[in-house]
């Protein structure tokens, strides 16, 4: 997964997973709550909230799950991963400043 997309990808519109089957979407503008819905029609679910209310619109859809920006402080900050299989959230990434906005080559 490619942190930069993670961390400048700003959601606010609804995003379709990988397979067509879900839309995943906020509810509100600055909500830290992730909803889906059946692309084929039916109800919402709450999917998980992460509580991350600067960093609530900075996520991207995978496969297996969802990365989210997220920042501890104003020096510290990552991504994490929510697991669709597993119904949980692991760091997989850490930065001691600010999210990156670019990466050198």
């Amino acid at each position: 997964m490619n942190l930069v997309a993670i961390c400048t990808t700003v959601t606010s519109a609804p995003v379709e997973s990988p397979d067509g089957k879900w839309l995943y979407f906020t509810q509100e503008r600055g909500s830290s709550a992730i909803w889906r819905m059946p692309t084929a029609g039916g109800g919402e679910t709450l999917l998980f909230d992460f509580h991350q209310k600067s960093y609530s619109r900075n996520w991207v859809v995978a496969e297996d799950g969802i990365y989210f920006a997220v920042a501890e402080s104003y020096i510290r900050s990552g991504i994490q991963f929510f697991s669709f299989a597993t119904r949980s959230v692991k760091t997989v990434a850490e930065f001691d400043n600010s999210l990156p906005t670019a990466f050198p080559a």
